[in-house]
């Protein structure tokens, strides 16, 4: 069982990924998640099972929002349509998420989703960041393996296998082509404005919000840091 090819290591190798997604129609246009499953479930074989996704939705009509999610994996798409349609026509400013996640609360309640929980993240970063480190999740693989290794009577492993701690970490890892394929996706001109610049009334270029200010997404909050119009880029 300390093959990387053995099947238990395989079934786990599914509980870290990244996922791109597009939409052809709808509030959606496309989302990037990192996704976490419960390994002790993979390994049941139970479809059912809770996984924990840090997401980006870039909505039809201009802001893109972050989300932590928490729900069984095979549903997390259509929870990812719900918040979309409870996003939808709302403006990106944080002092309001409270409200945008009772929203959400409730169309989740409507659809029958009541474990479910999908909460707007505050102070967001553009690219979501994997919610657990890839050697915490290779703890939690290994005490699953571990868990059904004494089920059948044998000796638990001091270690999961370097091969697949590596494959791991190359999961949680920012070049995934899911990644470029979700950057690819994204506004260039916001981007080439992120990368021109240094900050923007002291707010990092790797916050979402700025990003939405480039955009000019149509809801955007008259809040959010816009650069000096004297000298385009500067910080001042």
């Amino acid at each position: 069982m300390t093959d990387v090819h053995d099947p238990t290591w395989n079934l786990l190798a599914q509980c870290a990924c990244w996922e791109h997604h597009q939409f052809a129609d709808g509030p959606l246009v496309h989302g990037l998640m990192h996704l976490v499953a419960d390994p002790a479930g993979l390994l049941r074989g139970d479809d059912r099972g809770v996984a924990r996704a840090s997401v980006r939705l870039v909505l039809r009509d201009g802001p893109t929002f972050a989300l932590v999610v928490r729900a069984p994996r095979t549903r997390m798409l259509d929870v990812l349509q719900l918040a979309g349609a409870a996003l939808a026509g709302q403006r990106y400013e944080e002092s309001v998420f409270s409200a945008l996640d009772a929203a959400m609360a409730s169309a989740l309640l409507a659809a029958g989703m009541q474990k479910v929980r999908g909460t707007l993240e505050h102070n967001a970063t553009l690219l979501p960041r994997p919610l657990l480190p890839p050697d915490q999740i290779g703890g939690m693989a290994l005490h699953a393996a571990n868990a059904a290794r004494r089920a059948q009577g044998a000796t638990a492993l001091a270690a999961c296998p370097a091969q697949w701690l590596g494959q791991l970490r190359q999961a949680c890892a920012v070049d995934d082509p899911a990644v470029l394929a979700f950057v690819a996706a994204l506004d260039p001109h916001a981007l080439a404005y992120r990368a021109s610049a240094r900050e923007v009334h002291g707010v990092a270029l790797d916050r979402l919000a700025v990003y939405n200010f480039a955009v000019g997404a149509p809801h955007q909050s008259a809040t959010v840091p816009r650069p000096c119009r004297r000298c385009p880029g500067c910080c001042h």
